[in-house]
């Protein structure tokens, strides 16, 4: 999705990618824990991430899953949590990209928090409604033009 609608991205847009909680505890699901090459790279924000590189850690986790080695390999046990680790690290790469390219486009990402929707089952658990879940993603797509940050930030309001 990003590769075919940043470059459609206008003046002073804001690009909004919903990440999870999820992300966050994944990282700790790397065995073993931070001494694993490939949490460091996902996590760490003074690595210079790719797309490229991106990608391949993303064709890498699914053919570890299909192979039955992604627990062998030190991936965390959630596919789920995987694959919000890898929007967390898409919205860097395009953030670095948007930072370049001087149009004053603003590339985060954010958690909704644990939201009553299908998705939850809507458990009696969840702390949110969905319009309150939409209220970090809806903030962060309104930011007004001329800012310069946030950019390629995780933001939370569990």
């Amino acid at each position: 999705m990003m590769k075919a609608f940043y470059p459609l991205a206008n003046q002073n847009a804001r690009i909004v990618n919903v990440s999870s909680m999820v992300s966050q505890s994944s990282m700790f699901g790397f065995k073993p824990k931070w001494g694993n090459p490939i949490a460091k790279e996902l996590h760490s924000v003074n690595i210079d991430l790719t797309l490229e590189r991106l990608e391949e850690l993303a064709t890498r986790f699914v053919s570890d899953c299909k192979a039955n080695e992604n627990e062998k390999s030190g991936w965390p046990q959630t596919a789920y949590g995987v694959s919000k680790l890898l929007v967390n690290g898409i919205t860097r790469v395009y953030a670095k990209q948007a930072r370049t390219d001087g149009k004053g486009i603003l590339v985060n990402c954010c958690c909704p928090g644990y939201v009553k929707t299908d998705m939850s089952s809507h458990s009696e658990n969840a702390t949110k409604v969905p319009v309150q879940g939409a209220e970090t993603s809806v903030w962060l797509s309104l930011l007004p033009p001329g800012l310069s940050g946030p950019q390629g930030t995780y933001v939370a309001d569990c």
